[in-house]
C-alpha cells in the first residue's frame, strides 16, 4: 500500500527520535577519491572528506562502530556520537582516507569483499566499457532469462544520458547470479571491444594493503561478503558459504577476530540475520537511513550514506541529526 506523504512521515519519526532519544549516527562511504563524474555517485573528493572530517572533530564525537555498539548497549553514548564505515574496500581508503583520519585520530571500520582483493568491482569495469567505447553500432541487446533488453548508445549522447544507460544496466546485472552476469558481462566485453579503457581503471585492496590499512589501530575490519552478491538472491546454503568464508578469509589474512558485518546492497531477512548470527559476528550494518538508539536491532544497524559536499554542507546536515 503506498500511503501518500509516507516517506515525509519516516523522516519527521526519525527527527524526532534525534531529538529526544539517546542516539548515533553511523555515516557510510565507499570512495574517497577525485573522480569528477561518474554514474554511481559513490566518490567523496579527499578536499571535502577533509572538511567533513574537521566538522565531525571539532562538533561531534568520533567513535568506533563497536565503541558504539558498547555504548548504545550500556546506555553511556557521548554526545553527538558518529561512526565512520566503508563499504567494499576501495584501495583508495588506504590512501586517501586513511592519511585524513589519522591526522584527525577519527577511527572508521572498512567492510572488504573478500573475494575480489586486489581487483575491479564489476559495475567499475561495465562503467568504463560503456563510458570509454568506441563503437558507434548506437545499439547494446541483452538476453537476461526470458527478457530481452535494448539500450540506445549512438554516439549523440551526452555523458549524463551514457551514466543513465550504464545504471540501467546495472539494475538488471545486480538482481541476477554472479554466474549469470558474468555471462552478460562478457558478452558487453565483446561488444565494447576496441574500448581506449577509458576512465580510469579501479581497484579494491590487495592482502598487503589491507594489513597496511589496520596499521595504528585506528580501522577496524569487517566483512562484507565473498562476491557482493545480494544475500536474499541466494539459497540459504549460498548465503551461509558467503558470510561465514568472507570472516575466516579476512581473519587469516589480519590473523585476529573480524566481528562485524555489512549486507551486500544493504538487504537482508531475518534468516540472514540468523545466520550472520550464527556465524559469531557482534553485529551487522545495513543501509537504510535512520539514527541508532537503544531499539535498534544490532544485526540490522542504520546509516546515513554521505554524498560529496563541503564541510560547511555537512556540518548543516549534521546538525539536524545531532
Amino acid at each position: 500500500m503506498n500511503i501518500p506523504g509516507k516517506k515525509a512521515i519516516h523522516k519527521s519519526i526519525r527527527w524526532l527520535r534525534s531529538r529526544f532519544v539517546n542516539h548515533a549516527l553511523i555515516l557510510g562511504y565507499h570512495r574517497i577519491a577525485e573522480v569528477s563524474q561518474g554514474p554511481y555517485s559513490m566518490c567523496v573528493t579527499p578536499e571535502n572528506f577533509y572538511e567533513q572530517m574537521q566538522v565531525l572533530r571539532n562538533y561531534a564525537s568520533p567513535l568506533s562502530v563497536k565503541e558504539l555498539v558498547n555504548g548504545l548497549i550500556a546506555d553511556n553514548l557521548p554526545p553527538r556520537a558518529v561512526a565512520l564505515t566503508f563499504d567494499d574496500g576501495y584501495a583508495d581508503i588506504l590512501y586517501n582516507a586513511k592519511p585524513i583520519l589519522e591526522e584527525l585520530h577519527i577511527p572508521a571500520t572498512a567492510f572488504v569483499v573478500s573475494g575480489n582483493m586486489g581487483e575491479e568491482f564489476w559495475w567499475d569495469e561495465l562503467g568504463r566499457m560503456i563510458l570509454g567505447t568506441t563503437r558507434t553500432t548506437g545499439e547494446l541487446r541483452m538476453r537476461v532469462n526470458t527478457q530481452e533488453y535494448k539500450w540506445d548508445l549512438s554516439d549523440t549522447l551526452d555523458h549524463t544520458q551514457r551514466y543513465s544507460v550504464v545504471l540501467s544496466i546495472y539494475r538488471v546485472l545486480r538482481r541476477v547470479p554472479e554466474s549469470l552476469r558474468q555471462k552478460q558481462l562478457e558478452q558487453i566485453r565483446i561488444w565494447a571491444s576496441g574500448s581506449p579503457n577509458s576512465p580510469t581503471k579501479t581497484r579494491c585492496l590487495t592482502s598487503e594493503e589491507l594489513g597496511s590499512l589496520t596499521e595504528g589501530g585506528l580501522i577496524d575490519i569487517g566483512a562484507h561478503g565473498i562476491s557482493h552478491t545480494d544475500l536474499s538472491m541466494l539459497s540459504p546454503t549460498q548465503y551461509e558459504s558467503e558470510i561465514k568464508t568472507s570472516k575466516e578469509h579476512l581473519e587469516r589474512i589480519l590473523g585476529k577476530d573480524v566481528r562485524c558485518f555489512s549486507y551486500p546492497n544493504g538487504i537482508c531477512t531475518q534468516e540472514i540475520k540468523a545466520t550472520v548470527k550464527k556465524a559469531n559476528y557482534h553485529y551487522a550494518c545495513a543501509s537504510y537511513n535512520d539514527v541508532v538508539w537503544r531499539g535498534s536491532d544490532l544485526f540490522a544497524l542504520p546509516r546515513y550514506w554521505i554524498t560529496d559536499i563541503n564541510g560547511r554542507q555537512f556540518y548543516r546536515w549534521l546538525k539536524i541529526w545531532t
